[in-house]
């Protein structure tokens, strides 16, 4: 509201020059917009934070919760939701609304809640699609009257990434080397490059191409094996029936989270900074953690039902 920043550096807020950088690079002007980035660092962090957790929060109203629960749960999404519209960051909103519309479908089509919540569900729809028309305008003119700059930015970036993988295919140029490399790949000179960057040189704004180019082919495909993995854990989960609607529903929305980064991961790098990274394996985790709490309860289950003796 005050369209200044509150001094939190050390908390994890952005530096009023970050910050001035991704208002400007939005309409190519310092005074149109201020860009919410909360203490993420940057206002794209924050928007894949919020497209990553959101989901969980929301899975939770359809559960056994009471209904004063069910409405502090339906405020801070809301809250959260307010956000993520003010970061203004475009992979962020994307990426919330793949991982909302699956789980919005997971809702109405998997057996043991396709018929509950009804009304609740009608709820929601209503209120994304008077969302959806009331944030059109800011949205619309977020997507087709940007600075360019950005997205061209990142196209010549993954450009060199893909020149990288070429010439080290297999297993990369090493973690973390991305830019050390950047001078033998860049159209730019060295003096032209500090020009542009300073000191702090930017790495390809995707992950899969970070992850390709540092690690190679093979690294690539264990990353991939990786969030494959957590999809499947979570859809072995389903065959256990729900044995808590709560636990459920936090593997169920927790993967969504995971597709979430997935999607942002196509023009940022949340993965590769620390504390969002901390972020995305809590949320992994609890999915893991979901399945297994099903396996052990399922399995004791079936041994108390078990006659004695038998």
């Amino acid at each position: 509201l005050l369209k200044r920043d509150l001094g939190l550096q050390a908390l994890g807020e952005a530096s009023p020059e970050s910050t001035a950088g991704a208002n400007f690079g939005v309409y190519g002007s310092l005074d149109g917009v201020y860009r919410v980035g909360g203490l993420a660092g940057h206002a794209n962090l924050l928007s894949a934070y919020l497209a990553m957790v959101l989901p969980i929060l929301i899975g939770q109203m359809y559960t056994n919760y009471r209904w004063p629960a069910k409405t502090l749960l339906a405020l801070l999404a809301a809250a959260g939701a307010a956000a993520l519209g003010m970061t203004l960051s475009r992979s962020g909103w994307v990426a919330f609304a793949v991982s909302l519309s699956l789980l919005m479908l997971a809702l109405v089509a998997l057996p043991g809640i396709r018929m509950r919540h009804v009304a609740l569900k009608v709820s929601m729809v209503a209120a994304m699609a008077g969302a959806a028309v009331a944030g059109s305008g800011p949205v619309l003119r977020r997507f087709l009257q940007s600075d360019s700059g950005a997205v061209d930015f990142r196209l010549e970036w993954v450009k060199i990434a893909w020149e990288m993988v070429q010439d080290k295919p297999i297993l990369g140029f090493g973690l973390n080397s991305f830019v050390y490399h950047l001078e033998h790949y860049a159209p730019y000179s060295p003096a032209r490059m500090y020009e542009l960057f300073g000191d702090m040189l930017p790495a390809v704004h995707n992950t899969y191409m970070l992850v390709w180019s540092e690690q190679g082919t093979v690294g690539l495909f264990l990353f991939l094996g990786m969030h494959a993995q957590l999809f499947w854990i979570a859809i072995k989960m389903l065959r256990y029936g729900g044995l808590s609607e709560r636990v459920s529903m936090v593997g169920i929305a927790g993967a969504c989270g995971v597709l979430a980064i997935m999607i942002d991961g196509i023009s940022s790098f949340y993965l590769r900074i620390h504390a969002p990274a901390r972020t995305f394996w809590v949320v992994a985790g609890l999915v893991v953690a979901a399945y297994y709490w099903h396996v052990r309860n399922h399995e004791l289950r079936r041994q108390l039902a078990q006659p004695r003796g038998a």
